[in-house]
């Protein structure tokens, strides 16, 4: 009798543990490709088609891998991710993946990592990561979010600034490191800060061609930590 009552006292405790701490699901891999259907499962045999279909379904802890081809669409975030569970758009085995349009980060804890952007990237969310991507001939990289990282990216061909942190709200604790930033037309500055705070600039590979070669950064605020590496 005793062990039954043990037992029940288990089941019971186990359930309640459940209840007030539920296991999180596990994460999920999504394959993206041109050839693909929205309507299949999303599988690497059976891949979607659009980035749109993995935005629209990945959750925290979700990764969609991108195969190579151009996605002229326009890309509408609906999840965040969290601290422990980011939500990861990135090429497959670095292939090569266009989107020849803007493209916003809107939501929080996201990774952009391995995509050619032919336009500009707006950085909304907060603890974002962009990483290893190549943003060109659009008007800017716009960090609008706080806690953002931009690392390993070529810049390059923007018709106003190459980077640009803080406009019109303000956009503190940002990291601009390891960017190979060119302005071949001399039409802005390469790091141009408004309306933000505690942001380290490190380690710019500058491969200016303009009349003034090197690197122009204009703040517009105090708190930029420029460092050489």
């Amino acid at each position: 009798m005793k062990d039954k009552i043990k037992m029940l006292i288990t089941i019971v405790l186990f359930a309640a543990s459940g209840a007030l701490f539920p296991l999180s699901a596990s994460a999920a891999t999504y394959y993206v490709a041109a050839t693909g259907n929205d309507a299949n499962s999303g599988t690497q045999a059976s891949p979607w088609k659009t980035i749109q279909k993995a935005a629209s379904t990945m959750v925290a802890g979700d990764t969609v891998n991108i195969r190579a081809g151009t996605y002229n669409e326009t890309i509408t975030m609906q999840n965040s991710g969290n601290s422990n569970n980011q939500i990861t758009y990135q090429s497959y085995n670095n292939e090569n993946v266009i989107i020849p349009q803007d493209f916003t980060v809107s939501k929080d804890y996201i990774v952009l990592k391995g995509l050619e952007i032919q336009g500009s990237i707006y950085i909304d969310g907060t603890y974002g990561r962009v990483l290893g991507n190549y943003i060109h001939h659009g008007t800017a990289v716009f960090v609008h979010g706080s806690y953002n990282l931009v690392s390993g990216n070529r810049i390059s061909g923007h018709a106003w600034d190459q980077i640009t942190t803080g406009w019109g709200n303000g956009a503190d604790h940002i990291v601009i490191e390891y960017n190979d930033v060119s302005d071949p037309e001399g039409l802005g500055e390469d790091f141009m800060q408004y309306m933000s705070h505690d942001i380290i600039v490190r380690a710019i590979i500058s491969m200016i061609t303009s009349v003034m070669a090197g690197i122009t950064i204009v703040t517009r605020a105090p708190g930029v930590n420029i460092t050489s590496g």
